[in-house]
């Protein structure tokens, strides 16, 4: 899932994370160059962006993924505290999440 602007981070966030929690990959990450977001189609991150609290940081030096949250959220015995709906974070890759896939027009 790219997301480019305000109001498809809100349509994701409304049609996707209706629970009271929840979190989902969405496609974006800086796994090859450090900083240097990207979504999955090899396209950068461009102007829209929707980072909450201090974020990317990359904790301890291994996030390397974007997410979106619902809310608060528990993953592995941590936390997720101090995020607004449809607000993302960086992640361990390797953390076991939904995903949320975008279908390209013809």
């Amino acid at each position: 899932m790219k997301i480019e602007s305000a109001e498809e981070n809100d349509f994701v966030t409304r049609t996707f994370l209706k629970a009271p929690t929840g979190t989902y990959w969405i496609g974006l990450s800086d796994q090859k160059i450090e900083g240097e977001w990207i979504w999955t189609d090899e396209s950068l991150l461009g102007n829209y962006t929707n980072w909450g609290n201090k974020n990317p940081n990359n904790h301890n030096g291994n996030q390397h993924c974007g997410h979106i949250l619902k809310g608060r959220y528990q993953l592995n015995r941590h936390e997720f505290k101090g995020f607004d709906d449809g607000e993302w974070n960086d992640l361990k890759c390797s953390s076991t999440l939904g995903y949320i896939c975008e279908q390209l027009s013809p």
